[in-house]
């Protein structure tokens, strides 16, 4: 019996991909694409059935018993930059990636692409999941969040390794707020470039063409929203001799910022950002409590020295626990940035932090390691420093090493200053004392010159002689009496 036309396109289909999934990959045609590297595509080998050409991807979709496969899906550029800028954010909304991806397009160019990638492609699987929430006008609003094979995805844009954890899981309805709110933050800090945009019906030219602000990845800096960092929670417990635990660690210190902030040049600081949602002046006991709790910990984390020798005063000289954490070309320049929406609110903050680190720092020396700026304060400070750090080449030595070699040559010139003036008053004193010792030569040469014992001795005879007169005025007194 002859196979049915069914049939016979489905045989032909499984025969034609495994000749695919067992051919050697093409040679890399992707040279000048930031981050996507060719040979990386399958991941676990459960990527089969995909074909890479150009910029763009082809994922054939799962054939099926009854002989009709599922669609395939074009994977573009552009969708590997949004995977990106969600992984490196945890969440995103439909609405700001839209923006970010699509600048000058409507809505709906985008919303094609979020349920593209969202789609349940076997054995791929969706790069994102969509999530909604209930806004508080009656509306809905959508937001992203990457699965497994998305962050993986994403790290063929931004490198191997770049994630350091890759959470799935759903965020508490107490988070999402906030890190949305962050998330736009971040991205309003990526760096563009000024494009020209076509606008097209089908295919073909609408209209003048549109002037849009392209955004890239930056290469110079970096930014981590906390849970795709590493853990900088501090255990403490006994270790082998491999440095791993051989029992259930203790808490040391539970410092979480909300995100961080990394530059390699200009200032090559690592920012610890804290986003704080009120509105309001901290002036309630428990809000303060919080507040403190904060920079009880960053204080612990950055400045609390370890162990019994002195510290120094340099952020690098304390033995902290960030030192520990971060060694070598990892090291950076640590600062604490608490940014909130209130400028009166950000105001009190900073009054609570100079009365908290006040044995530690003078208030203008406080500035080089926290601050506490508006919203419209850290972008506008944020993006000046990102710009200069993104045109900026990687220097030869981070600044604090020149910051350390400035502050040993002060301290060097002062101690030297020191000594010269203590051997100049050294020196003054003894030309003093001999002075003094050929005045009183001379005046013993003229006999005006007279030693303690000399000065003594006729104070004694001065003494007795008033007291003899003292006494014959007696004697004369009683005898005139008698």
């Amino acid at each position: 019996m002859s196979a049915s036309p069914g049939t016979f396109r489905n045989a032909n289909g499984v025969r034609r991909r495994a000749r695919l999934a067992n051919r050697p990959p093409p040679p890399n045609d992707r040279d000048g694409v930031v981050g996507w590297q060719g040979g990386r595509g399958r991941v676990d080998g459960r990527e089969m059935g995909m074909k890479d050409k150009g910029k763009r991807r082809k994922e054939e979709g799962e054939e099926r018993a009854e002989g009709r496969g599922q669609k395939g899906r074009l994977i573009q550029e552009r969708d590997r930059w949004g995977l990106a800028w969600v992984g490196m954010n945890r969440v995103v909304t439909e609405k700001s990636l839209g923006q970010v991806l699509f600048p000058g397009r409507d809505g709906a160019t985008f919303g094609n692409r979020v349920w593209e990638l969202a789609r349940d492609l076997k054995p791929v699987g969706a790069y994102w999941t969509v999530y909604k929430r209930a806004l508080d006008d009656g509306g809905v609003e959508r937001y992203l969040a990457l699965t497994e094979i998305g962050y993986r995805q994403a790290e063929l844009v931004l490198g191997g390794g770049w994630f350091q954890r890759k959470p799935v899981e759903k965020l508490k309805p107490s988070h999402v707020v906030h890190d949305l709110e962050l998330a736009d933050f971040a991205l309003a800090l990526l760096p563009r470039r000024k494009e020209e945009y076509q606008p097209k019906v089908k295919g073909k030219a609408v209209g003048l063409p549109v002037a849009i602000e392209v955004p890239y990845l930056p290469t110079r800096w970096r930014w981590y929203h906390a849970s795709v960092y590493r853990r900088l929670t501090v255990l403490e417990g006994k270790k082998d001799a491999f440095g791993r635990f051989t029992e259930k660690p203790e808490i040391a210190l539970a410092y979480d910022p909300d995100a961080i902030l990394e530059t390699d040049t200009y200032n090559c600081t690592r920012y610890f950002i804290e986003w704080d949602r009120g509105t309001e002046p901290v002036a309630g006991a428990k809000e303060t409590r919080t507040i403190l709790d904060k920079l009880r910990r960053a204080h612990g984390y950055f400045w609390e020295p370890r162990g019994i020798e002195l510290p120094g005063r340099h952020w690098s000289q304390r033995r902290s626990y960030y030192l520990d954490a971060f060694t070598g070309d990892e090291l950076r320049r640590p600062k604490v940035l608490i940014i909130t929406r209130s400028a009166k609110r950000a105001d009190n903050i900073w009054k609570l932090a100079v009365h908290f680190f006040q044995e530690t720092f003078r208030e203008n020396d406080l500035l080089d390691f926290l601050e506490v700026l508006t919203v419209d304060q850290a972008g506008s400070k944020l993006r000046k420093v990102l710009a200069t750090a993104e045109a900026r080449e990687r220097p030869a030595e981070m600044p604090w090493v020149a910051e350390l070699r400035a502050s040993a040559a002060a301290a060097a010139k002062a101690r030297a200053d020191d000594e010269r003036k203590a051997r100049e008053a050294a020196a003054a004193q003894a030309a003093a004392q001999e002075k003094r010792r050929l005045e009183i030569e001379e005046l013993r040469k003229q006999g005006k010159w007279k030693t303690h014992e000399e000065i003594e001795r006729e104070q004694q005879e001065a003494y007795h002689k008033s007291k003899q007169s003292v006494l014959g005025k007696l004697k004369d007194l009683v005898a005139g009496n008698g």
